[in-house]
């Protein structure tokens, strides 16, 4: 299996783009993290772009600013949501080493339903 490209892993954003039932492209600037030569996203369960990925698991991600300015090429690949208790625990500990902000989002659940239901998105490179 393929590696994940430097630029990916390094990169603070990627732009994760889902496709709409027309095929219209949606993206969306997400944190990830590289692991096991797949990305991983942690994201709201009811968010559109999980929704989106549900209906149609051919996505694009490329590295981005965090207001989505693409910073280099599209990959494609697939995705799916990840159900393994083992593989969420880990991709939850990564996350929280790279960035310090995720510890936040169990408090900010108290306060909001968007932040209390949470999934984890994997994007495995390669052809969709």
């Amino acid at each position: 299996m393929a590696g994940i490209p430097n630029e990916l892993e390094a990169a603070r954003n990627v732009s994760l783009a889902t496709f709409r039932r027309t095929g219209e492209q949606v993206n969306t600037p997400v944190w990830c993290i590289g692991l096991d030569a797949r990305l991983y996203i942690n994201t709201g369960a009811g968010s559109f772009k999980v929704k989106r990925l549900r209906a149609h698991p051919a996505v694009r991600v490329a590295p981005c600013t965090m207001s989505g300015q693409l910073l280099g090429a599209w990959r494609d690949g697939t995705a799916r949501v990840v159900d393994e208790p083992g593989l969420v625990r880990r991709v939850g500990m990564a996350m929280r080493k790279k960035y310090w902000s995720t510890r936040l989002t169990p408090l900010l659940g108290l306060f909001s339903r968007r932040f209390s239901e949470r999934v984890i998105v994997e994007v495995t490179l390669g052809p969709a």
